[in-house]
């Protein structure tokens, strides 16, 4: 366990860069997401896009906070799980 933590620490083990890549639903939508921001762009005069950058940065600041947080609430939960799991199961065998 040390080493995949340490991998973790280290940057080699990415959770979040494999979010998303085996779901054709996920790469569909990040198409028409950038088609459509793609088009918007197209249509708007310099002060909108800088306006619609500003949008778009902030909103890729919000989902990766969602996401960074999801990841701990998930860690932090299977911990408890398997924690609770192998009280239990010692129990049942220290009787």
């Amino acid at each position: 366990m040390l080493n995949i933590l340490t991998q973790l620490l280290n940057g080699q083990i990415k959770p979040f860069e494999e979010i998303g890549k085996n779901s054709d639903e996920i790469k569909e939508l990040e198409k028409f997401i950038q088609q459509n921001f793609n088009e918007l762009n197209n249509e708007l005069n310099t002060k909108q896009k800088e306006i619609l950058e500003k949008y778009s940065t902030n909103t890729e600041e919000y989902f990766n906070l969602l996401i960074e947080d999801a990841f701990c609430t998930g860690f932090s939960l299977s911990t408890r799980i398997l924690t609770e799991s192998l009280i239990k199961s010692e129990k049942l065998y220290i009787k």
